[in-house]
């Protein structure tokens, strides 16, 4: 059982997998959560329209409504803005990987917190028309993504964690670094 707390939320503290897991099961119940949510306000707005409160264009109240939606639904989106681009990146030269969806999160959220910036570039790369950058572009994401799911099931294997140990991928990085060192 993982111990060392890298998030603290108040009183709660959780390692970093069990944070990833919990952003996973939001992750799931967004589509049903939006989906709820437009429905009571096309209700409580057909409502409003069809009481004729206000003199207004029904269509004015609609496209308010409708814009409240779209920022409730930016507000309660738990992904990074690549995963759809992860998921096209995947279907094309990893479709093995798909059919794990935690997997597919569990990269989308380390992609998006470790490497933001390099990930952004690598996409802008693979979609010039530039074959060179491609072929790079595609090796570097390759490599993340395969470390990226090394530590994902290094953290899945149900084993005991020293205490004072930080899981991070950072620390996974570091500690096969040191494993390399050891073994010359």
């Amino acid at each position: 059982m993982i111990k060392k707390i890298l998030f603290s939320w108040g009183d709660f503290v959780v390692s970093e997998y069990y944070h990833i897991l919990s952003l996973y099961q939001q992750h799931r119940r967004y589509e049903r959560k939006l989906f709820l949510f437009s429905l009571v306000l096309l209700v409580v707005t057909s409502l409003f329209v069809f009481g004729d409160f206000v003199r207004m264009n029904p269509f004015f109240i609609y496209l308010i409504a409708m814009g409240i939606t779209f920022y409730y639904a930016s507000r309660i989106r738990v992904e990074g803005k690549n995963y759809q681009h992860l998921k096209t990146f995947l279907r094309k030269y990893d479709p093995e990987i798909l059919n794990h969806e935690l997997l597919v999160f569990f990269i989308d959220y380390q992609l998006t917190n470790y490497f933001a910036d390099e990930f952004g570039e690598l996409l802008k790369r693979l979609k010039d028309d530039d074959l060179t950058n491609d072929e790079k572009a595609f090796e570097n994401l390759e490599t993340m993504i395969t470390e990226i799911k090394k530590y994902y099931e290094y953290l899945s294997i149900d084993h005991q964690h020293e205490e004072e140990v930080e899981l991070s991928l950072q620390w996974y990085k570091e500690s096969i670094e040191k494993r390399k060192q050891d073994l010359l």
